[in-house]
């Protein structure tokens, strides 16, 4: 309920105003910003940002723990609202433990890069960005779920337990390790020179692969590998380990509505198999990033309430009163 005022606050404010509000909440104290840089000057360590749709132009870099959440960015979705866009890149460093990024585009090519000292306990979920990359001394429980992803995921093997989970990546992803998770992805970026994955004692599952390419898709010793759908059939390397892969399945077979090596936002990633009972992960839900245990939200819709209509009148009429209509839905995730 909390959250569904904030909504009604930053409209009306934005009413008199007629310029894009933030709105920086902790406890029961709010803010209103006139601009991101001031809101994450502003906010206080463990704070919400909560950005309308519109344009926010910069890089930025986050040193304390934040939750930023933006209006989505599926044209679908936020026909009401507007998409949230960053034209920039995000940095999370040293003091940013646990914190969340949601909501945003970051119009395909800004990036979210860790750098700095070891950052832990970040969630990257539902956004469009470029490429994820890695600079820190040590990166630990990270969790990147139902992005897309239009570049690399380049993490130099300076992880620990980063789950990479039900996320359309058009690119590859190199220097995970132990006890890192690639599962439940639409990896469908394919060139002939270079492997889809290249990572050691990572477990990798459930993801859909597109690799045509001349080189083998997953590169590394000691991947277990179970349960992929995957184009390529020469798709690894000696020494690494798995069962269940369903191999040489073409492109044209994976997906309902999706043949190139892009996303698009017409474009339908179910899988589209003959028998689909056959086509299961371990867990018994389906392969790709309808099934595992963060399956695709249709829309990306954020997990803040989200406002699918708006009404307000230009003007009061004769007595004073402003006739307002706006319907707001909670979000169970």
């Amino acid at each position: 309920m909390k959250k569904i005022i904030i909504l009604f606050s930053l409209i009306f404010v934005t009413m008199v105003h007629a310029q894009v509000r933030i709105a920086v909440v902790k406890g029961s104290n709010t803010i209103i910003c006139k601009d991101l840089p001031n809101a994450l000057s502003l906010a206080e360590t463990g704070a919400s940002i909560y950005l309308p749709g519109g344009t926010f132009s910069g890089s930025f870099t986050i040193s304390k723990k934040l939750h930023i959440y933006g209006a989505g960015h599926y044209p679908d979705s936020t026909q009401t609202t507007g998409i949230t866009y960053i034209i920039g890149d995000i940095t999370l460093t040293a003091g940013s433990d646990s914190s969340i990024i949601e909501g945003l585009n970051l119009n395909s090519t800004g990036n979210i890069l860790f750098s700095g000292d070891s950052v832990g306990n970040i969630t990257i979920r539902r956004n469009n960005f470029s490429n994820f990359t890695e600079t820190t001394t040590w990166t630990k429980y990270a969790s990147i779920y139902q992005n897309v992803i239009n570049g690399n995921i380049t993490l130099h093997f300076l992880s620990y337990n980063t789950m990479i989970s039900n996320n359309i990546i058009c690119g590859i992803i190199t220097g995970l390790k132990e006890n890192d998770l690639v599962q439940n992805n639409a990896l469908i970026f394919s060139q002939n020179w270079n492997y889809t994955l290249s990572c050691n004692n990572v477990l990798i599952q459930n993801n859909v692969i597109y690799d045509n390419g001349n080189y083998p898709a997953i590169n590394g010793v000691n991947n277990m590998i179970n349960n992929n759908i995957i184009t390529q059939p020469w798709w690894t390397i000696s020494g690494n380990f798995g069962s269940g892969n369903f191999i040489g399945i073409p492109q044209g077979q994976m997906f309902i509505n999706q043949n190139s090596n892009n996303f698009d936002y017409t474009q339908d990633y179910h899988i589209n198999v003959s028998d689909t009972a056959t086509y299961k992960g371990t867990d018994g839900k389906q392969i790709g990033i309808y099934g595992g245990i963060y399956p695709w939200k249709e829309g990306a819709v954020p997990s803040n309430p989200h406002i699918q209509y708006k009404d307000i009148d230009n003007q009061t009429d004769g007595s004073g009163n402003l006739k307002v209509n706006i319907q707001v839905a909670a979000q169970d995730n």
